[in-house]
């Protein structure tokens, strides 16, 4: 069981996984959403996810025709999101609580990532989102 927070700890969420390996996206509205070279995300199945408070003060953003962007109204910061079919919840990694064990899985999206930016490490690279 992990456990995460926005920053101000109005949104609290409780999951458990087992957890898809993390992945490091590269698109460009998670660098700006997150304002950082990338944002990591794991995943989790829909029924191992429970928000624990504050899912009343979420407000979520369309950010493109396909992807809404939801986040804290206090505070701004990215929290959990059910995914499009339902059945999983996307977790931002960087809201955990405490030590996951998780691994990087993949980068994502890496033909959009900064230019300023230079993947150094060996995991997996795609283009776009893998099939």
């Amino acid at each position: 069981m992990v456990t995460g927070r926005c920053l101000c700890g109005t949104v609290q969420w409780r999951a458990k996984g087992p957890f898809a390996p993390l992945s490091h996206c590269h698109c460009s509205r998670c660098r700006k959403a997150h304002a950082a070279p990338f944002a990591t995300f794991t995943s989790c199945a829909r029924d191992a996810f429970e928000w624990v408070a504050g899912e009343e003060a979420i407000t979520r953003y369309a950010s493109s025709e396909n992807f809404v962007h939801p986040f804290c109204s206090r505070c701004g910061s990215t929290v959990p999101q059910v995914t499009s079919s339902g059945d999983r919840v996307r977790l931002p990694a960087g809201s955990m609580d405490q030590p996951t064990g998780l691994d990087a899985g993949r980068h994502i999206f890496a033909a959009s990532k900064a230019d300023w930016y230079r993947i150094r490490d060996m995991i997996p690279q795609y283009e776009e989102f893998p099939a």
